[in-house]
């Protein structure tokens, strides 16, 4: 049952559009620090064929006043309380009604006026999607460094901010609830091995907030990261070989302090 909801889509208004349409998401909970940071990124898209959807999760701060202060520019939000992100993000999917899908996170921003434009125009014929890069940036917004896809590459993630694929694949399958930091590389996973036709560019398309403070999430993510690997019957060895490779680098970072081993993980992609 749906607590609260609102937007452009309530008063019967839709989006009438020749272009395809992009359905920009957004998952928020107590999300007020950085909130308006991603609307002001969103609203300034020269690309103008989008909806834009926001699944709040029951916020208890001041999210909800910033969604109603920005309401005629929102398509459709809801305010309920979810079991996680990845089952907002799957509701976002649900509430979608454009050709493509992108989801931007509250604390993340994108990164020039015109990125969608760009990455739209490039969104022909059969192609399923188009994975691009990512800045990580700190709570000032200074970068610390960059991401991107590695096309092809199995082991590699593909981060959701940098990604903007065909609705229809969720046809397929939905984000995975079980896991509670890696469904999206899962997702992407399932993806490339049904062949799915991505573009890989080097276009920057978000600004994606880190804090630093990443506690056990880490060696989450690489068990996550282990059980994709063997359900989806990846090779063993090598998938278990990274498993082991990930946790040395948690347990370096943990040794070096999160100060050096930031240093060094920006070195070392520096130079690479």
């Amino acid at each position: 049952m749906i607590n609260q909801e609102g937007g452009i889509r309530v008063r019967n208004k839709g989006i009438a559009s020749s272009a395809p349409v992009l359905s920009i998401i957004t998952v928020v909970y107590n999300g007020m620090n950085y909130l308006e940071q991603t609307l002001k990124s969103v609203f300034a898209q020269t690309y103008q064929h989008y909806e834009y959807i926001l699944v709040d999760g029951g916020s208890t701060d001041r999210t909800l006043d910033i969604i109603r202060e920005n309401e005629d520019r929102i398509s459709y939000w809801i305010s309920e309380r979810d079991n996680g992100i990845y089952d907002a993000m799957n509701k976002g999917i649900a509430l979608a009604k454009g050709q493509y899908v992108f989801f931007l996170n509250a604390d993340d921003y994108l990164t020039e006026d015109t990125v969608l434009e760009d990455v739209m125009r490039q969104m022909t014929g059969d192609a399923d999607g188009y994975c691009g890069y990512i800045n990580f940036v700190d709570q000032a917004g200074v970068k610390l460094y960059r991401q991107g896809p590695r096309e092809g590459d199995l082991y590699a993630y593909v981060m959701h901010q940098g990604f903007i694929y065909k609705r229809s694949l969720h046809d397929y399958m939905l984000y995975n609830t079980t896991y509670k930091v890696n469904a999206d590389y899962d997702f992407y996973l399932n993806m490339l091995l049904k062949k799915c036709n991505f573009l890989y560019g080097h276009i920057v398309i978000s600004n994606m907030r880190v804090d630093g403070t990443s506690g056990n999430l880490g060696y989450i993510s690489a068990a996550e990261t282990l059980h994709i690997h063997l359900r989806n019957r990846l090779p063993v060895f090598k998938s278990i070989t990274k498993f082991q490779i990930k946790l040395l680098r948690l347990q370096m970072r943990r040794v070096v302090g999160f100060v050096g081993g930031d240093f060094l993980i920006r070195l070392y992609r520096k130079n690479k």
